[in-house]
């Protein structure tokens, strides 16, 4: 498996951001407690391996319940 680079993770937060219309801010709050997240990305500082993986298992947890509610 290949892990994302800090480019592909910001381009996949910020396609979540813009499928959900939610502000980078407030995806980093709800996925990591932490508003500054998405903008230290942009600043081109690294994540950790750790924090990568919360932010990708938030998006596929978000993503995974949007999908529940619109097949009722």
């Amino acid at each position: 498996m290949q892990l994302p680079t800090e480019k592909k993770l910001l381009v996949d937060i910020e396609a979540f951001c813009a499928r959900r219309d939610v502000k980078p801010s407030t995806f980093g709050r709800r996925a990591l407690n932490d508003s500054g997240f998405v903008n230290r990305l942009r600043e081109g500082r690294s994540p950790s391996l750790t924090l990568t993986r919360k932010v990708y298992a938030y998006m596929a947890r978000a993503e995974g319940a949007r999908q529940s509610s619109e097949d009722l």
